[in-house]
C-alpha cells in the first residue's frame, strides 16, 4: 500500500522573488513539483500548489528534509508544527 504525503513543517521564510517555503521532513509519501497540497494550519486549511522542491538529497520522499515552495501562500497560512499533505 502506498501512503499519501505526510509532511511535517520545521520552518517557514519569504524568499524574495520566490514566495513562501515551508521546510520541513517528508514523514511519509512523496512530493514533486506540481503537486496540488493541502496546509493543515489548526483547525483551517489552505490549498496550495507546489512551485518547487529543494532537497539536500536525490530523493523528496519519506525521511528526506526538504524545502518547499509555496507562492500562493503568505508566511501567516503555514508555521512549525503544521501539516502538509496532498489533495
Amino acid at each position: 500500500m502506498v501512503e499519501g504525503l505526510r509532511f511535517s513543517v520545521t520552518s517557514v521564510f519569504t524568499v524574495t522573488g520566490h514566495g513562501t517555503v515551508a521546510a520541513g521532513i517528508i514523514e511519509s509519501g512523496s512530493v514533486s513539483t506540481g503537486d496540488d497540497l493541502e496546509v493543515v494550519h489548526g483547525n483551517v486549511r489552505h490549498a496550495a500548489k507546489c512551485a518547487g522542491v529543494e532537497m539536500m538529497t536525490l530523493s523528496s520522499s519519506a525521511g528526506s528534509v526538504v524545502a518547499l515552495r509555496l507562492p500562493e501562500l503568505s508566511e501567516s497560512d503555514v508555521s512549525a508544527g503544521d501539516t502538509i499533505v496532498k489533495m
